[in-house]
């Protein structure tokens, strides 16, 4: 099982900050699934390294993520993505 980190975000905005991570690190997207609840990514690097991230929400305002970088559990990548995203997601709106 992969180590599950929790965000204090509904799960939507989180997939749309892990969507906006993505893009802002210049992944390659190689599949992307999204609902309302959940969502699966999969990336690779610009060096190859392929990237899977999980997003399931667990209930109305906390989500999980999870990661899986190059078939390892990466904590090091892992960590910078999840501080980034957490970031994305709990920014408030501008006025």
């Amino acid at each position: 099982r992969l180590p599950a980190h929790q965000i204090n975000a509904p799960s939507e905005k989180v997939i749309e900050a892990t969507r906006r991570v993505i893009a802002a690190k210049k992944f390659g997207v190689i599949s992307a699934k999204a609902t309302e609840l959940d969502a699966e990514f999969y990336v690779r690097s610009a060096l190859g390294t392929r990237l899977i991230i999980h997003v399931v929400a667990k209930g109305q305002s906390q989500t999980k993520v999870q990661f899986l970088i190059g078939g390892r559990r990466d904590t090091t990548i892992a960590a910078l993505l999840l501080e980034e995203i957490k970031a994305s997601a709990t920014v408030a709106p501008s006025p």
